[in-house]
């Protein structure tokens, strides 16, 4: 479910794009996320063009790992959603497409730590830790 909130729009927003930057490259990358965000850079990149928000997209593009950039990115995205609402239905349903809870970012530390993330119907995992 996309979320209604424009805040909240921008924010999966760019956690799609910043997940589509950093694994494009990855052999084991989500086709349908990758895919969605591939979508996205691509429909935000034309509405953006040549106005301030296309720089933060070039920018967050070039150095994902920069949370500055990223942020910068995410208030362009919201403020150009505010101003425009086809931008808004564009982006709405380029996520619509993706799978229920297809966004997951998990931090651990210490020993043993295991996290598991199944989609979809009729999953059954196991896990042994020895």
């Amino acid at each position: 479910m996309v979320p209604a909130d424009i805040a909240q729009l921008a924010h999966l927003s760019v956690a799609v794009l910043k997940n589509h930057w950093e694994v494009a490259a990855a052999p084991f990358a989500d086709a349908m996320l990758w895919e969605a965000g591939k979508s996205l850079f691509g429909l935000l990149r034309s509405r953006f063009a040549g106005r301030p928000a296309g720089r933060a997209l070039e920018d967050a593009a070039g150095d994902a790992a920069n949370p500055a950039k990223v942020d910068a990115l995410e208030q362009q995205i919201k403020m150009a959603m505010e101003s425009d609402s086809g931008l808004t239905a564009a982006i709405s349903d380029v996520l619509e497409l993706l799978p229920p809870n297809s966004l997951m970012k998990v931090t651990q530390s210490g020993d043993k730590n295991v996290s598991v993330q199944t989609v979809g119907e009729s999953n059954k995992t196991s896990i042994r830790i020895s």
